[in-house]
Parts: structure tokens; sequence; C-alpha cells
């Protein structure tokens, strides 16, 4: 009797962490709207602590030099870690240059990169462009 409580003590306790961390993962990406793609200044979908200090596309960013992240003075240009693709339908791709140029990341839809110095570490800090793969080539 007693091994059958601590059996099911164990796996409540383990299904719960489980279903924590995925709660934890969609919570932290739901600020980017649906139909969005999202970048954030510092890892796991944050800028300064807060995940809705994003900057964000809905077809496309040409060009983020005089681009901030949403509630803040800092500029979101070459200060991008995190992003997300909060697309209804489509894939995109973050650039490292202004206007669809120089190496990009892939993003596709309903999925994200919560840390680009760990998964494309030349990408971090350098994405200066965004778009969804349905925009046109100089999508403005």
């Amino acid at each position: 009797m007693v091994s059958r409580t601590i059996m099911r003590t164990v796996t409540a306790a383990a299904l719960a962490v489980v279903g924590s961390m995925g709660v934890a993962v969609s919570a932290n990406a739901a600020p980017c709207p649906a139909g969005y793609m999202c970048g954030w200044g510092d890892r796991n979908y944050l800028t300064d602590g807060s995940s809705s200090h994003w900057v964000k596309a809905f077809q496309c960013q040409n060009d983020l030099a005089d681009n901030y992240y949403d509630g803040t003075t800092r500029r979101a240009q070459d200060d991008i870690t995190s992003v997300y693709n909060n697309g209804n339908t489509y894939n995109g791709y973050y650039y490292t240059a202004a206007w669809y140029a120089g190496s990009s990341v892939y993003v596709p839809r309903g999925t994200g990169k919560p840390e680009l110095n760990i998964s494309n570490p030349a990408l971090n800090d350098t994405i200066s462009s965004f778009k969804f793969t349905s925009a046109p080539g100089t999508c403005v």
C-alpha cells in the first residue's frame, strides 16, 4: 500500500514538472501576437525582463535601424537574441542585414529560437530585418 502511494506521488510530481515545462515555453512565446513574427533583446523571449517588449512585423520589417522594442528606448537593430514566428500560415526568415540580405535563420511557423547565441551564434545580436516567406521580395 505504501509503495503504491509513493509511486502515485512520484508519478504526479513528474507529470507536474513536465507539464509546467510545456506551459512555460508556450507562455513565453504567447506575447508575440497571432499573425506576427517577433524578436526580443534577451534570451527566452524577453527584453529587459518583459515578454511584451518585442519588435514585431505583420508581414515584414525591412530595416530595424529606427525600431525600438515596444515600451522601451532600446534599439532593436543588431540586438535581437530570441525570435518567434507566430504567423498564421507562413514560415519566416530573420536576416543579418537590412532589406533581407546577409546571413539568415529560417524559423518555421509556430516555432522560435529562445537563444540565438546557442542555436545560431553568428546571428545573435546581428538581426537587421525579417519577413514571412509569403511577403514580396522587396516587402516594405
